[in-house]
């Protein structure tokens, strides 16, 4: 190849890698910015959490303060309602006295326990539970 022939590839190999220099390891390249007509990235749902608890409070006949409480020891909702269930049917099946349900199954937590674990030694399949609960819960929207 001769100089005429090297240069003519040379604008050639420029023309298609854009053109510009290759930039050093070392310096980050800039991002592009957003494309708006590429839509926007949808935030999720804000749950209302005082209806939710509100919901739950009524649907287990306890406090509000009570579902408020849990939650500030760290529990989810869900955590909460099954929780709430489980110590619904254990007191509806006669194996706890009324109002023993829930202080029972937060000393099985205490005591490192997790909630399928609860259930067996309470002779109740904890999948059951659920279920129950998935049929009576009312529709929350999305």
């Amino acid at each position: 190849m001769n100089c005429r022939s090297r240069a003519l590839c040379y604008v050639i190999a420029l023309g298609l890698i854009g053109g510009s220099p290759i930039m050093a390891e070392d310096e980050p390249a800039e991002p592009e910015p957003l494309d708006p007509s590429q839509g926007e990235v949808a935030e999720p749902p804000e749950t209302d959490q005082p209806a939710v608890a509100s919901d739950m409070a009524e649907r287990y006949g306890v406090s509000i303060e009570i579902i408020e409480g849990l939650r500030d020891d760290g529990m989810g909702f869900g955590e909460i309602e099954i929780t709430l269930a489980l110590a619904q049917r254990i007191e509806a099946d006669g194996i706890v006295e009324k109002g023993e349900g829930l202080p029972t199954i937060l000393a099985a937590r205490e005591d490192g326990k997790g909630l399928g674990q609860i259930a067996q030694d309470h002779g109740l399949i904890l999948g059951e539970v659920i279920s129950d609960v998935r049929g009576e819960a009312p529709e929350r929207p999305e």
